[in-house]
């Protein structure tokens, strides 16, 4: 399996809060791009305890070799908007997650992950869902859809050896 998906992974609390925390923050949030922004004060430590603990059912789930995380070598960003094309490949870099969340109800378009299942052996689309998270082999390349009419946060990241 190339993806997995995690759907209502954390409690609605953190959702809240960090919906609170991007709209306190707005202002110091930096561009990557001419639509996408991210938050440089993001440290992710709450996503990197989570996911180091659930490693050996995400190295199962996607059908790879085993491999010692390096909790110092875990990159996370906070970003809004994240969009675009993504096929850096990088050795350290083990697994990838998106975790997505944004307002109830949804309003934006876009930000679909389009990739080549290379079981199936055919494109696949994913939606993104409010508090799920999305792991995937580090090696895949793949795409984000332009978002519009609102916005989508992600905390994106990676698990590294």
């Amino acid at each position: 399996m190339d993806v997995f998906t995690i759907e209502d992974i954390f409690d609605e609390t953190l959702v809240k809060y960090l919906l609170n925390m991007v709209n306190e923050e707005k202002e110091n949030f930096k561009p990557l791009d001419n639509v996408s922004s991210y938050f440089p004060y993001f440290d992710g430590l709450y996503f990197m305890e989570k996911f180091h603990s659930m490693l050996n059912q995400i190295v199962r789930q996607l059908m790879r070799p085993s491999f010692v995380a390096d909790q110092k070598r875990f990159e996370c960003a906070l970003v809004k908007n994240f969009q675009g094309k993504f096929d850096d490949i990088n050795d350290r870099r083990q697994i990838g997650f998106m975790y997505h969340f944004y307002k109830s109800p949804r309003r934006f378009t876009g930000g679909e992950m389009i990739y080549m299942d290379s079981y199936l052996n055919r494109q696949m689309t994913l939606e993104p869902k409010r508090n799920t998270v999305m792991f995937y082999d580090a090696r895949l390349k793949y795409t984000i859809n332009p978002i519009g009419n609102g916005d989508l946060y992600t905390v994106h990241g990676y698990i590294c050896c």
